[in-house]
Protein backbone atom coordinates (compact mmCIF):
# COMPACT_ATOMS: atom_id res chain seq x y z
CA UNK A 1 0.00 0.00 0.00
CA UNK A 2 1.38 3.36 -0.69
CA UNK A 3 2.30 5.18 2.36
CA UNK A 4 0.85 8.13 2.23
CA UNK A 5 -2.56 6.95 1.42
CA UNK A 6 -1.94 4.46 4.92
CA UNK A 7 -1.12 7.56 6.88
CA UNK A 8 -4.35 9.59 5.21
CA UNK A 9 -6.60 6.48 6.13
CA UNK A 10 -4.73 5.85 9.85
CA UNK A 11 -5.54 9.57 10.41
CA UNK A 12 -9.18 9.05 9.71
CA UNK A 13 -9.07 5.44 12.21
CA UNK A 14 -7.33 7.23 14.85
CA UNK A 15 -9.86 10.08 14.86
CA UNK A 16 -13.15 7.58 14.69
CA UNK A 17 -11.33 5.73 17.38
CA UNK A 18 -10.67 9.00 19.92
CA UNK A 19 -14.33 10.37 18.73
CA UNK A 20 -16.12 9.10 21.53
CA UNK A 21 -13.71 10.11 24.40
CA UNK A 22 -13.12 13.52 23.51
CA UNK A 23 -13.06 15.94 26.52
CA UNK A 24 -13.17 13.02 28.90
CA UNK A 25 -10.63 14.96 31.74
CA UNK A 26 -11.63 12.69 34.21
CA UNK A 27 -9.98 9.48 33.67
CA UNK A 28 -12.17 7.61 36.02
CA UNK A 29 -15.17 8.79 33.90
CA UNK A 30 -13.55 7.55 30.48
CA UNK A 31 -12.92 4.28 32.22
CA UNK A 32 -16.11 3.86 33.47
CA UNK A 33 -17.95 4.66 30.81
CA UNK A 34 -15.79 2.99 27.63
CA UNK A 35 -12.87 0.47 29.77
CA UNK A 36 -10.04 0.52 27.12
CA UNK A 37 -10.78 1.89 23.97
CA UNK A 38 -9.32 -0.67 21.04
CA UNK A 39 -12.47 -0.66 18.76
CA UNK A 40 -14.58 1.93 17.52
CA UNK A 41 -17.77 2.99 19.37
CA UNK A 42 -20.80 4.96 19.61
CA UNK A 43 -20.55 8.35 21.86
CA UNK A 44 -22.71 8.18 25.17
CA UNK A 45 -24.55 10.79 26.89
CA UNK A 46 -24.77 12.02 29.13
CA UNK A 47 -20.76 13.06 28.80
CA UNK A 48 -19.86 14.15 32.83
CA UNK A 49 -17.16 15.96 31.25
CA UNK A 50 -18.64 18.10 28.58
CA UNK A 51 -18.41 21.83 28.68
CA UNK A 52 -20.39 22.96 25.66
CA UNK A 53 -22.69 24.80 28.09
CA UNK A 54 -19.97 27.17 28.50
CA UNK A 55 -20.13 28.13 24.77
CA UNK A 56 -22.32 29.91 22.49
CA UNK A 57 -22.54 30.69 18.69
CA UNK A 58 -24.96 33.46 17.39
CA UNK A 59 -24.22 33.65 13.10
CA UNK A 60 -24.83 37.30 12.06
CA UNK A 61 -26.71 35.99 9.31
CA UNK A 62 -27.63 32.74 7.32
CA UNK A 63 -24.18 32.81 6.12
CA UNK A 64 -22.91 32.49 8.99
CA UNK A 65 -25.24 29.79 10.36
CA UNK A 66 -23.39 26.43 10.54
CA UNK A 67 -24.85 25.02 13.09
CA UNK A 68 -28.86 25.11 12.24
CA UNK A 69 -30.61 22.68 14.39
CA UNK A 70 -27.42 21.61 16.60
CA UNK A 71 -27.54 25.41 17.81
CA UNK A 72 -30.14 24.40 20.56
CA UNK A 73 -27.67 22.04 22.33
CA UNK A 74 -25.21 24.88 23.03
CA UNK A 75 -25.54 25.97 26.93
CA UNK A 76 -26.96 22.87 28.08
CA UNK A 77 -24.99 20.77 30.32
CA UNK A 78 -23.24 17.28 29.61
CA UNK A 79 -24.53 16.89 26.32
CA UNK A 80 -21.77 15.19 24.23
CA UNK A 81 -19.94 16.72 21.42
CA UNK A 82 -20.33 13.97 18.70
CA UNK A 83 -24.27 13.22 20.24
CA UNK A 84 -25.57 11.89 16.71
CA UNK A 85 -22.22 10.13 15.16
CA UNK A 86 -22.00 6.50 14.96
CA UNK A 87 -19.20 4.23 15.82
CA UNK A 88 -16.30 4.47 13.36
CA UNK A 89 -17.39 7.94 11.91
CA UNK A 90 -15.33 10.51 11.34
CA UNK A 91 -16.08 14.25 13.41
CA UNK A 92 -16.60 17.04 11.17
CA UNK A 93 -12.42 18.29 10.89
CA UNK A 94 -11.69 14.93 9.74
CA UNK A 95 -14.33 14.50 7.16
CA UNK A 96 -13.37 18.09 5.79
CA UNK A 97 -9.92 15.75 5.26
CA UNK A 98 -11.84 13.48 3.31
CA UNK A 99 -13.25 15.69 1.34
CA UNK A 100 -10.11 17.70 0.50
CA UNK A 101 -8.55 14.85 -0.74
CA UNK A 102 -11.15 13.95 -3.05
CA UNK A 103 -11.02 17.64 -4.19
CA UNK A 104 -7.59 17.63 -5.15
CA UNK A 105 -7.81 14.51 -7.04
CA UNK A 106 -10.52 15.90 -8.98
CA UNK A 107 -8.93 19.29 -10.16
CA UNK A 108 -5.88 17.50 -10.29
CA UNK A 109 -3.88 19.83 -8.17
CA UNK A 110 -4.67 22.07 -5.03
CA UNK A 111 -6.08 25.59 -5.58
CA UNK A 112 -6.79 27.49 -2.45
CA UNK A 113 -10.01 29.41 -3.76
CA UNK A 114 -11.38 26.96 -5.21
CA UNK A 115 -11.29 24.83 -2.06
CA UNK A 116 -12.73 27.60 0.14
CA UNK A 117 -15.69 27.91 -2.18
CA UNK A 118 -16.03 23.72 -1.33
CA UNK A 119 -15.39 24.27 2.44
CA UNK A 120 -18.01 27.33 2.40
CA UNK A 121 -20.38 25.14 0.62
CA UNK A 122 -20.28 22.11 2.12
CA UNK A 123 -20.33 23.71 5.82
CA UNK A 124 -23.64 25.39 4.97
CA UNK A 125 -25.17 22.81 3.13
CA UNK A 126 -28.03 21.24 5.44
CA UNK A 127 -26.97 17.64 6.89
CA UNK A 128 -23.81 17.50 5.43
CA UNK A 129 -22.33 17.14 8.92
CA UNK A 130 -24.06 15.78 12.12
CA UNK A 131 -21.53 17.28 14.87
CA UNK A 132 -22.79 19.24 17.77
CA UNK A 133 -19.75 20.86 18.07
CA UNK A 134 -17.85 22.73 15.78
CA UNK A 135 -14.17 24.38 17.03
CA UNK A 136 -13.51 27.93 17.25
CA UNK A 137 -11.88 28.23 13.97
CA UNK A 138 -15.08 27.21 11.90
CA UNK A 139 -17.48 29.96 14.09
CA UNK A 140 -14.94 32.57 13.66
CA UNK A 141 -14.23 32.12 9.91
CA UNK A 142 -18.11 31.98 8.90
CA UNK A 143 -18.97 34.99 11.16
CA UNK A 144 -16.01 36.80 9.31
CA UNK A 145 -17.84 35.36 6.27
CA UNK A 146 -21.31 36.49 7.63
CA UNK A 147 -20.02 39.92 8.19
CA UNK A 148 -18.66 40.11 4.12
CA UNK A 149 -14.81 39.79 4.47
CA UNK A 150 -13.39 37.57 1.65
CA UNK A 151 -12.64 34.07 2.27
CA UNK A 152 -9.16 34.55 2.07
CA UNK A 153 -9.38 37.33 4.87
CA UNK A 154 -11.61 34.75 6.98
CA UNK A 155 -9.32 33.08 8.88
CA UNK A 156 -8.16 33.02 12.30
CA UNK A 157 -4.89 32.94 14.06
CA UNK A 158 -5.80 29.82 16.00
CA UNK A 159 -3.46 27.31 17.96
CA UNK A 160 -5.50 24.17 18.06
CA UNK A 161 -3.97 20.94 16.59
CA UNK A 162 -7.44 20.28 14.80
CA UNK A 163 -5.28 22.72 11.97
CA UNK A 164 -3.41 19.23 11.60
CA UNK A 165 -6.25 17.26 10.75
CA UNK A 166 -6.38 17.79 6.64
CA UNK A 167 -2.81 17.48 6.40
CA UNK A 168 -2.87 13.93 5.98
CA UNK A 169 -5.12 13.63 3.32
CA UNK A 170 -3.87 17.02 1.60
CA UNK A 171 -0.29 15.30 1.53
CA UNK A 172 -1.48 11.89 0.72
CA UNK A 173 -3.73 13.46 -2.86
CA UNK A 174 -0.60 15.56 -3.68
CA UNK A 175 1.53 12.07 -4.21
CA UNK A 176 3.99 12.71 -6.49
CA UNK A 177 4.20 16.48 -6.10
CA UNK A 178 7.95 17.66 -5.89
CA UNK A 179 8.98 17.64 -1.91
CA UNK A 180 9.22 21.73 -1.41
CA UNK A 181 5.47 22.67 -3.55
CA UNK A 182 4.02 19.95 -1.04
CA UNK A 183 5.52 21.66 1.81
CA UNK A 184 3.89 25.48 0.04
CA UNK A 185 1.08 24.33 -0.37
CA UNK A 186 0.43 22.55 3.09
CA UNK A 187 1.81 25.79 4.59
CA UNK A 188 -0.88 27.99 2.59
CA UNK A 189 -3.99 25.42 3.03
CA UNK A 190 -3.29 25.63 6.89
CA UNK A 191 -2.63 29.14 6.90
CA UNK A 192 -6.64 30.09 5.50
CA UNK A 193 -7.85 28.59 8.64
CA UNK A 194 -5.01 28.52 11.45
CA UNK A 195 -2.52 31.66 10.76
CA UNK A 196 -0.87 30.76 13.83
CA UNK A 197 3.00 30.51 13.60
CA UNK A 198 3.30 27.37 16.14
CA UNK A 199 0.29 25.07 13.65
CA UNK A 200 1.96 26.25 11.04
CA UNK A 201 5.51 25.19 11.67
CA UNK A 202 3.79 22.00 13.16
CA UNK A 203 2.55 21.64 9.92
CA UNK A 204 5.74 21.42 7.84
CA UNK A 205 6.75 19.23 10.12
CA UNK A 206 4.12 16.42 10.23
CA UNK A 207 4.73 16.99 6.61
CA UNK A 208 7.83 16.40 6.50
CA UNK A 209 7.31 13.20 8.75
CA UNK A 210 5.23 11.81 6.20
CA UNK A 211 7.51 12.57 3.14
CA UNK A 212 10.20 10.96 5.03
CA UNK A 213 8.32 7.81 5.79
CA UNK A 214 6.69 7.65 2.58
CA UNK A 215 10.28 7.45 1.42
CA UNK A 216 10.90 4.36 3.26
CA UNK A 217 12.65 6.02 6.41
CA UNK A 218 11.64 4.64 9.89
CA UNK A 219 9.33 7.06 12.17
CA UNK A 220 11.86 7.03 14.94
CA UNK A 221 14.45 8.12 12.63
CA UNK A 222 12.33 10.62 10.77
CA UNK A 223 11.55 11.92 14.41
CA UNK A 224 14.77 12.71 15.89
CA UNK A 225 15.75 14.41 12.26
CA UNK A 226 12.52 16.13 11.50
CA UNK A 227 10.61 16.68 15.35
CA UNK A 228 13.35 17.48 17.27
CA UNK A 229 12.35 21.30 17.62
CA UNK A 230 8.92 19.96 19.63
CA UNK A 231 10.36 16.82 21.41
CA UNK A 232 13.36 14.94 21.62
CA UNK A 233 13.73 11.29 22.06
CA UNK A 234 16.00 11.48 24.65
CA UNK A 235 13.06 13.07 26.65
CA UNK A 236 10.73 10.24 25.49
CA UNK A 237 13.15 7.80 26.54
CA UNK A 238 13.51 9.21 29.73
CA UNK A 239 10.06 8.33 30.51
CA UNK A 240 9.24 5.37 28.84
CA UNK A 241 8.72 3.17 31.89
CA UNK A 242 6.03 5.73 33.04
CA UNK A 243 2.60 5.12 31.47
CA UNK A 244 1.02 6.96 28.18
CA UNK A 245 -1.64 8.32 30.70
CA UNK A 246 1.15 9.97 33.38
CA UNK A 247 3.05 11.28 30.52
CA UNK A 248 0.25 12.74 28.93
CA UNK A 249 -1.87 14.58 31.32
CA UNK A 250 1.44 15.39 33.99
CA UNK A 251 3.92 15.97 31.08
CA UNK A 252 1.48 18.03 28.84
CA UNK A 253 -1.61 18.82 28.92
CA UNK A 254 -4.51 16.72 27.39
CA UNK A 255 -5.95 20.17 25.61
CA UNK A 256 -5.74 20.65 21.89
CA UNK A 257 -3.42 23.53 22.32
CA UNK A 258 -0.42 23.28 19.53
CA UNK A 259 2.26 23.97 22.29
CA UNK A 260 1.00 20.91 24.07
CA UNK A 261 -0.59 18.49 21.86
CA UNK A 262 2.80 18.17 19.19
CA UNK A 263 4.81 17.04 21.14
CA UNK A 264 2.25 15.22 23.40
CA UNK A 265 1.00 13.55 19.84
CA UNK A 266 4.69 12.97 19.00
CA UNK A 267 5.89 11.14 22.14
CA UNK A 268 3.05 8.77 21.96
CA UNK A 269 4.50 8.40 18.96
CA UNK A 270 7.99 8.14 19.98
CA UNK A 271 8.22 6.63 23.13
CA UNK A 272 11.23 4.59 23.54
CA UNK A 273 13.19 6.61 21.81
CA UNK A 274 16.43 8.09 23.24
CA UNK A 275 20.15 7.76 24.41
CA UNK A 276 23.00 9.28 26.03
CA UNK A 277 26.51 8.77 24.00
CA UNK A 278 29.74 9.51 25.51
CA UNK A 279 32.81 9.74 22.81
CA UNK A 280 36.34 9.44 24.36
CA UNK A 281 39.42 7.48 23.75
CA UNK A 282 41.27 8.42 26.77
CA UNK A 283 42.54 6.67 29.98
CA UNK A 284 42.24 8.36 33.82
CA UNK A 285 45.41 10.62 34.49
CA UNK A 286 45.80 11.75 38.34
CA UNK A 287 45.53 15.28 37.13
CA UNK A 288 42.38 14.69 35.68
CA UNK A 289 40.87 14.38 39.11
CA UNK A 290 40.64 17.69 40.20
CA UNK A 291 38.65 18.89 37.58
CA UNK A 292 36.52 15.75 36.03
CA UNK A 293 34.55 14.52 38.95
CA UNK A 294 33.32 11.60 37.05
CA UNK A 295 36.63 9.55 37.76
CA UNK A 296 38.59 8.99 40.92
CA UNK A 297 41.46 7.51 41.74
CA UNK A 298 41.03 3.90 41.68
CA UNK A 299 40.26 4.66 37.98
CA UNK A 300 43.54 5.92 37.21
CA UNK A 301 45.08 4.02 34.01
CA UNK A 302 41.96 2.97 33.04
CA UNK A 303 39.27 4.00 30.01
CA UNK A 304 37.64 7.27 30.72
CA UNK A 305 34.56 5.83 29.04
CA UNK A 306 34.75 2.95 31.87
CA UNK A 307 34.77 5.20 34.54
CA UNK A 308 31.77 7.29 33.61
CA UNK A 309 29.72 4.66 32.83
CA UNK A 310 30.09 3.40 36.22
CA UNK A 311 29.71 6.59 37.78
CA UNK A 312 26.85 7.26 35.73
CA UNK A 313 25.18 3.61 36.06
CA UNK A 314 25.36 4.70 40.13
CA UNK A 315 23.63 7.88 39.70
CA UNK A 316 20.44 6.39 37.57
CA UNK A 317 20.77 2.74 37.15
CA UNK A 318 18.08 2.89 34.12
CA UNK A 319 20.31 5.78 32.06
CA UNK A 320 21.00 3.77 28.34
CA UNK A 321 24.40 4.47 27.35
CA UNK A 322 26.35 4.04 24.28
CA UNK A 323 30.65 4.48 24.86
CA UNK A 324 32.55 5.16 21.66
CA UNK A 325 35.87 5.09 22.64
CA UNK A 326 37.62 6.71 19.83
CA UNK A 327 38.72 10.18 18.55
CA UNK A 328 36.32 11.81 17.28
CA UNK A 329 37.22 12.79 13.63
CA UNK A 330 35.95 13.65 10.48
CA UNK A 331 35.81 10.01 9.30
CA UNK A 332 33.28 9.19 11.94
CA UNK A 333 31.64 12.45 13.31
CA UNK A 334 28.40 12.06 11.36
CA UNK A 335 27.82 8.83 11.92
CA UNK A 336 28.17 8.85 15.61
CA UNK A 337 26.31 11.96 15.96
CA UNK A 338 23.30 11.44 13.73
CA UNK A 339 21.78 9.02 16.38
CA UNK A 340 22.05 11.63 19.36
CA UNK A 341 19.39 14.59 19.20
CA UNK A 342 21.50 17.60 20.82
CA UNK A 343 25.47 17.41 20.53
CA UNK A 344 26.93 18.54 23.96
CA UNK A 345 30.95 19.52 23.16
CA UNK A 346 33.40 19.75 25.84
CA UNK A 347 36.43 19.19 24.31
CA UNK A 348 39.74 21.23 24.81
CA UNK A 349 40.98 21.46 21.32
CA UNK A 350 40.47 23.77 18.45
CA UNK A 351 39.58 21.00 15.60
CA UNK A 352 37.40 19.46 17.49
CA UNK A 353 34.96 22.33 18.54
CA UNK A 354 35.39 23.05 14.57
CA UNK A 355 34.49 19.34 13.91
CA UNK A 356 31.55 19.02 16.63
CA UNK A 357 29.85 22.66 15.04
CA UNK A 358 30.02 21.62 11.32
CA UNK A 359 28.84 17.61 12.54
CA UNK A 360 25.83 19.78 14.08
CA UNK A 361 25.39 22.22 11.17
CA UNK A 362 25.33 19.63 8.63
CA UNK A 363 23.12 17.11 10.74
CA UNK A 364 20.35 19.92 11.54
CA UNK A 365 20.71 19.89 15.09
CA UNK A 366 21.77 21.44 17.94
CA UNK A 367 25.34 21.90 19.29
CA UNK A 368 25.89 23.37 23.41
CA UNK A 369 29.41 24.88 23.51
CA UNK A 370 31.54 25.38 26.59
CA UNK A 371 35.12 25.81 26.80
CA UNK A 372 37.38 27.23 29.18
CA UNK A 373 40.33 28.76 30.48
CA UNK A 374 42.17 29.36 33.86
CA UNK A 375 39.23 31.20 35.25
CA UNK A 376 36.99 32.31 32.80
CA UNK A 377 34.62 29.78 30.77
CA UNK A 378 32.01 30.56 28.34
CA UNK A 379 29.16 28.69 27.25
CA UNK A 380 26.08 29.13 24.20
CA UNK A 381 23.69 27.06 22.15
CA UNK A 382 24.93 27.21 17.87
CA UNK A 383 22.05 26.20 15.93
CA UNK A 384 21.26 27.42 12.29
CA UNK A 385 18.72 25.69 11.25
CA UNK A 386 16.90 27.48 14.23
CA UNK A 387 18.03 30.81 13.23
CA UNK A 388 20.75 30.98 15.46
CA UNK A 389 24.66 31.54 14.27
CA UNK A 390 27.34 28.43 14.30
CA UNK A 391 30.77 28.36 15.98
CA UNK A 392 32.35 29.58 12.84
CA UNK A 393 30.39 32.87 13.35
CA UNK A 394 31.88 33.66 16.48
CA UNK A 395 35.67 31.92 15.34
CA UNK A 396 35.78 31.79 11.18
CA UNK A 397 39.19 30.18 11.43
CA UNK A 398 41.75 28.24 13.67
CA UNK A 399 43.73 30.80 15.83
CA UNK A 400 47.23 31.01 14.66
CA UNK A 401 49.67 28.45 15.74
CA UNK A 402 50.90 29.35 19.34
CA UNK A 403 48.56 32.54 19.90
CA UNK A 404 46.94 30.84 22.23
CA UNK A 405 48.14 28.79 25.21
CA UNK A 406 47.78 25.40 25.38
CA UNK A 407 45.62 23.58 28.06
CA UNK A 408 48.94 22.60 30.01
CA UNK A 409 50.55 26.19 30.24
CA UNK A 410 46.99 28.04 31.01
CA UNK A 411 45.60 25.74 33.45
CA UNK A 412 42.35 25.78 34.74
CA UNK A 413 40.71 26.46 38.01
CA UNK A 414 39.42 22.86 38.95
CA UNK A 415 35.92 23.79 39.56
CA UNK A 416 36.02 26.03 36.57
CA UNK A 417 34.27 22.74 34.44
CA UNK A 418 31.85 22.42 36.68
CA UNK A 419 30.76 25.51 36.29
CA UNK A 420 30.32 25.74 32.44
CA UNK A 421 29.16 22.16 32.42
CA UNK A 422 26.23 22.62 34.47
CA UNK A 423 25.28 25.67 32.18
CA UNK A 424 25.80 23.36 29.34
CA UNK A 425 23.73 20.79 31.56
CA UNK A 426 20.71 23.26 31.51
CA UNK A 427 20.46 24.32 28.00
CA UNK A 428 20.43 20.99 27.30
CA UNK A 429 17.62 20.25 29.37
CA UNK A 430 16.01 23.09 28.04
CA UNK A 431 16.51 21.67 24.57
CA UNK A 432 15.06 18.28 24.94
CA UNK A 433 12.21 19.26 27.59
CA UNK A 434 11.36 22.34 24.95
CA UNK A 435 11.27 24.82 28.11
CA UNK A 436 12.48 28.09 28.62
CA UNK A 437 14.54 30.43 25.98
CA UNK A 438 17.05 29.14 23.97
CA UNK A 439 20.50 31.39 23.91
CA UNK A 440 20.67 31.49 19.93
CA UNK A 441 22.73 34.49 19.14
CA UNK A 442 23.92 34.88 22.67
CA UNK A 443 27.49 34.00 24.32
CA UNK A 444 27.50 33.61 28.12
CA UNK A 445 31.05 34.23 29.67
CA UNK A 446 31.99 33.66 33.02
CA UNK A 447 34.65 35.38 34.78
CA UNK A 448 35.64 33.84 38.37
CA UNK A 449 38.16 36.22 39.74
CA UNK A 450 35.28 38.77 39.69
CA UNK A 451 32.61 36.41 40.64
CA UNK A 452 30.49 37.96 37.20
CA UNK A 453 28.74 36.93 34.19
CA UNK A 454 27.87 39.07 30.97
CA UNK A 455 25.98 37.97 27.91
CA UNK A 456 27.80 39.11 24.53
CA UNK A 457 25.42 39.60 21.48
CA UNK A 458 26.07 36.95 18.57
CA UNK A 459 24.83 37.22 15.33
CA UNK A 460 24.91 34.93 12.22
CA UNK A 461 27.22 36.59 10.10
CA UNK A 462 26.66 36.33 6.53
CA UNK A 463 30.49 35.65 4.95
CA UNK A 464 30.64 32.76 7.36
CA UNK A 465 32.05 29.86 5.24
CA UNK A 466 29.50 27.35 6.65
CA UNK A 467 25.63 29.09 7.27
CA UNK A 468 26.13 32.30 5.32
CA UNK A 469 24.85 33.43 2.25
CA UNK A 470 27.18 31.53 -0.14
CA UNK A 471 29.08 28.95 2.23
CA UNK A 472 32.30 27.17 0.72
CA UNK A 473 32.49 24.71 3.27
CA UNK A 474 30.38 21.68 2.34
CA UNK A 475 31.84 18.48 4.24
CA UNK A 476 33.19 18.19 8.16
CA UNK A 477 36.40 17.11 6.38
CA UNK A 478 38.30 20.78 5.69
CA UNK A 479 41.23 22.58 7.16
CA UNK A 480 39.94 23.24 10.54
CA UNK A 481 38.43 19.96 11.29
CA UNK A 482 41.86 18.14 10.12
CA UNK A 483 44.35 20.37 11.57
CA UNK A 484 46.77 19.03 14.66
CA UNK A 485 44.68 19.30 17.75
CA UNK A 486 47.75 21.47 19.17
CA UNK A 487 47.46 24.85 20.38
CA UNK A 488 51.12 25.76 20.00
CA UNK A 489 53.47 25.41 17.47
CA UNK A 490 55.95 23.31 16.66
CA UNK A 491 59.74 23.15 17.61
CA UNK A 492 60.97 21.03 14.75
CA UNK A 493 62.26 24.83 12.74
CA UNK A 494 63.62 26.54 16.15
CA UNK A 495 66.58 25.93 18.24
CA UNK A 496 66.41 24.21 21.57
CA UNK A 497 67.59 24.08 24.94
CA UNK A 498 66.67 21.05 27.30
CA UNK A 499 66.73 21.99 31.27
CA UNK A 500 69.51 20.02 31.96
CA UNK A 501 71.68 21.59 29.62
CA UNK A 502 70.09 25.19 30.55
CA UNK A 503 71.05 24.66 34.35
CA UNK A 504 74.67 23.77 33.15
CA UNK A 505 74.99 27.00 31.54
CA UNK A 506 74.03 29.39 33.77
CA UNK A 507 76.18 27.37 36.62
CA UNK A 508 78.97 28.60 33.71
CA UNK A 509 79.83 32.04 33.36
CA UNK A 510 76.69 32.47 30.48
CA UNK A 511 76.82 36.30 29.50
CA UNK A 512 73.42 35.93 27.70
CA UNK A 513 69.57 36.87 28.76
CA UNK A 514 67.68 34.22 30.18
CA UNK A 515 64.05 35.67 29.21
CA UNK A 516 60.64 34.25 30.83
CA UNK A 517 57.70 35.10 28.63
CA UNK A 518 55.01 34.07 31.62
CA UNK A 519 52.42 36.41 33.04
CA UNK A 520 53.61 38.21 36.34
CA UNK A 521 51.95 36.29 38.39
CA UNK A 522 53.59 33.17 36.83
CA UNK A 523 56.79 34.01 37.80
CA UNK A 524 55.54 35.04 41.40
CA UNK A 525 55.59 31.98 42.12
CA UNK A 526 57.96 30.19 40.53
CA UNK A 527 61.22 31.59 38.58
CA UNK A 528 64.49 30.87 37.08
CA UNK A 529 67.11 32.78 39.04
CA UNK A 530 68.54 35.49 37.18
CA UNK A 531 65.60 35.31 34.54
CA UNK A 532 64.19 38.78 32.77
CA UNK A 533 59.99 38.93 33.06
CA UNK A 534 58.77 40.17 29.80
CA UNK A 535 54.81 38.37 29.37
CA UNK A 536 54.36 37.06 25.67
CA UNK A 537 51.84 39.84 25.04
CA UNK A 538 54.25 42.74 26.02
CA UNK A 539 56.84 41.43 24.35
CA UNK A 540 56.60 43.48 21.17
CA UNK A 541 56.57 47.03 22.43
CA UNK A 542 60.41 45.74 24.24
CA UNK A 543 62.28 44.37 21.14
CA UNK A 544 64.61 47.10 21.40
CA UNK A 545 65.58 46.81 24.95
CA UNK A 546 66.80 43.26 24.05
CA UNK A 547 70.42 42.39 23.54
CA UNK A 548 70.65 41.57 19.66
CA UNK A 549 74.77 40.54 19.93
CA UNK A 550 74.23 37.82 22.96
CA UNK A 551 72.70 34.83 23.24
CA UNK A 552 68.74 34.69 24.60
CA UNK A 553 67.20 31.55 25.93
CA UNK A 554 63.41 31.92 26.56
CA UNK A 555 61.11 30.08 28.94
CA UNK A 556 57.71 29.89 29.79
CA UNK A 557 55.93 27.03 31.65
CA UNK A 558 55.92 24.19 29.66
CA UNK A 559 57.36 25.91 26.17
CA UNK A 560 54.37 26.52 23.89
CA UNK A 561 54.50 30.73 24.70
CA UNK A 562 58.39 30.97 24.64
CA UNK A 563 57.98 29.00 21.05
CA UNK A 564 55.45 31.66 19.94
CA UNK A 565 58.35 34.22 21.65
CA UNK A 566 61.19 32.47 19.93
CA UNK A 567 59.53 32.97 16.36
CA UNK A 568 58.74 36.75 17.05
CA UNK A 569 62.16 37.65 17.61
CA UNK A 570 63.76 35.96 14.73
CA UNK A 571 61.00 37.23 12.88
CA UNK A 572 62.39 40.63 14.24
CA UNK A 573 66.24 40.07 13.17
CA UNK A 574 67.27 38.47 16.25
CA UNK A 575 69.74 35.60 15.40
CA UNK A 576 70.78 33.78 18.70
CA UNK A 577 67.90 32.69 20.31
CA UNK A 578 66.66 28.93 21.77
CA UNK A 579 63.81 27.82 23.22
CA UNK A 580 63.69 26.16 26.47
CA UNK A 581 62.36 22.75 26.26
CA UNK A 582 59.22 22.36 28.69
CA UNK A 583 60.03 25.49 30.07
CA UNK A 584 58.86 26.17 33.75
CA UNK A 585 57.70 22.73 34.49
CA UNK A 586 60.15 21.14 33.54
CA UNK A 587 62.95 22.87 35.35
CA UNK A 588 61.21 22.08 38.67
CA UNK A 589 61.19 18.27 37.87
CA UNK A 590 65.13 19.13 37.48
CA UNK A 591 65.17 20.71 40.45
CA UNK A 592 63.16 17.74 41.92
CA UNK A 593 60.48 20.14 42.85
Amino acid sequence: MNRLIAGYEGSLAADALAMPVHWYYDREALRRDYGTVDHFMAPRNPHPGSILWRSTYQPPNARGDILREQAQYWGQREIHYHQFLEAGENTLNFKLATELFHFVKEHGGYDADAWLDRYIARMLEPGWHRDTYLEEYHRAFFTNYANGKPPRKCGISDEHIGGLATVPALVAALDGTPREEILRIVKEHVGLTHAHANVLRAAGTLTRLLLAVAEGEPLRDAMRREAGDWISGTKAESWREQPDEHVIGTRFSPACYIAEAMPAALYLAAAGVGRLGLVDADVVAASNLQRQILHGESWIGKPKLDSAAARLKEVNPHVRLELHPVRLTPANSMEIAANYDVIVDGSDNFPTRFLTNDTAFFLKKPLVYGAIQRFEGQTGVFAPHLGGPCYRCLLPHSPAAGSVPSCEEAGVLGVLPGIIGSLQAMETIKLLLGIGTVPLGKLTCYDALASSFRSLKLNRDPQCRLCGDAPDIHSVSNGETTAAAECSISNDTMETITTTELRAVLDGNFQGLLLDVREPAEHATASIPGARLISLGSLPEELESLPRDREILVHCKSGGRSAKAVTLLLDHGFTRVKNVSGGMDAWLAEMGQ
